[in-house]
C-alpha cells in the first residue's frame, strides 16, 4: 500500500484528499497551521519544520508521494486570502519541495486558476496570459520554487467544497445574510470529492510540470450561488450593475488538455457538482468536512 502525506491537511483540499485517498493509500497528516482537525489520518504535529527535519520524516515513514495543500489551492471564491499567509506559506513550499527533491519523492503542489485573468478566455497549460493581482503574483511565485523541482507536478485547479468557513459552508448552513458575488467573474469549478478522484487516476501516469485539472463547464459565482440557492434553499445577494463598468480580475477558465488524455472519464460540469453536493449533503459528509455538529434529532 502506498504512502501518501498530505501537507496542508486541515485546508478544503486536504481533508477531501485524506478522505479519498484513504480508501487505497496510507495517509499521513500535517497541519501548516498547527490546528487540530477532526479529518481520519494519521495526523503529525510538525506545522514549521526545516528541509533536514522533512527529508528524515520522508525517509522514516516510507513516504511514497506528497501533495501541498497551501494557500495557493483556495478557490478565488473563498474570502480573501490575506497576502502575510502566502510570506509563511511559501517558506513551507520550500521545504516541502526541495526535501521532496533530495529523496526522489514525487512532490504534487495544488495551484489556482486565478493566475489567469480574461476577459472571457480559457487557459491552457502553456498560456503566456497572467493576472497582475498580489495574490496571483504570489501564487506564481510559489509555482517557480516547485519547477525546480524535476519530480514536480502543479495542479491547477478551482475547487469547491464544504470546509469550516468555506463560501459553499456559509452559502447552505449559515443564517447570516449571503455575500454579494460577481456576475463577470467566471471559473470552471469543480467539486473536491470529485477532484481528488481524478487526481488519483491522473498520478498513476506519474505526470511531471504542470497540468490543468477543473471543471468541464464554465460558469459565474453569482450564477453558481443562484443554483445552489433554487436547488437547496435559501437566497442569494445581486450584485451590483455597476461592477460591469469596473476592471475584472479572475474572470478565467482552464483547459484541462492534459487531465483529460489522463482520465476515463469525461469532465464533470455544474450540474455533475450540484449533484454531488447533493450527495454529501444527504449523507452528511458535508457536516463532516465542515465540522458542524449534527444536532440531535427529537
Amino acid at each position: 500500500m502506498k504512502t501518501t502525506l498530505i501537507v496542508g491537511i486541515e485546508t478544503l483540499s486536504g481533508r477531501y484528499l485524506a478522505d479519498s485517498f484513504s480508501l487505497t493509500h496510507r495517509v499521513l497528516g500535517v497541519s501548516l497551521s498547527g490546528k487540530q482537525t477532526s479529518v481520519k489520518c494519521d495526523l503529525r504535529s510538525m506545522s514549521q519544520i526545516s528541509e533536514s527535519a522533512a527529508r528524515l520524516f520522508l525517509e522514516a515513514d516510507d513516504v511514497d508521494q506528497v501533495i501541498y495543500c497551501g494557500d495557493a489551492a483556495q478557490s478565488s471564491w473563498e474570502p480573501d486570502v490575506h497576502e502575510s499567509q502566502f510570506c509563511s506559506d511559501s517558506s513551507q513550499v520550500v521545504v516541502w519541495s526541495r526535501a521532496c527533491d533530495t529523496s526522489s519523492t514525487p512532490f504534487v503542489f495544488l495551484s489556482s486558476d486565478c493566475i489567469f485573468d480574461g476577459p472571457w478566455m480559457f487557459h491552457a497549460e502553456e498560456s503566456e496570459s497572467f493576472s497582475g493581482t498580489p495574490r496571483s503574483h504570489s501564487i506564481r511565485s510559489q509555482e517557480e520554487i516547485v519547477s525546480h523541482n524535476e519530480n514536480a507536478l502543479i495542479v491547477r485547479s478551482h475547487l469547491v467544497g464544504f470546509a469550516p468557513r468555506s463560501f459553499l459552508t456559509q452559502s447552505h448552513f449559515s443564517t447570516e445574510s449571503p455575500p454579494q458575488f460577481s456576475f463577470i467573474k467566471h471559473a470552471t469549478p469543480i467539486y473536491a470529492g470529485r477532484f481528488a478522484q481524478l487526481l488519483k487516476e491522473v498520478l498513476h501516469s506519474n505526470p511531471k510540470g504542470i497540468i490543468h485539472l477543473g471543471g468541464g463547464e464554465r460558469t459565474s459565482r453569482q450564477i453558481f450561488l443562484s443554483q445552489l440557492a433554487e436547488r437547496f434553499g435559501g437566497t442569494v445577494h445581486s450584485s451590483s450593475r455597476e461592477e460591469f463598468g469596473t476592471a475584472t480580475y479572475c474572470e478565467t477558465a482552464l483547459r484541462s488538455t492534459r487531465a483529460k488524455d489522463l482520465i476515463s472519464s469525461g469532465l464533470p460540469d455544474i450540474e455533475d457538482l450540484l449533484d454531488e453536493i447533493a450527495a454529501d449533503l444527504e449523507s452528511d459528509a458535508a457536516k463532516r468536512f465542515a465540522e458542524i455538529p449534527h444536532r440531535s434529532r427529537s
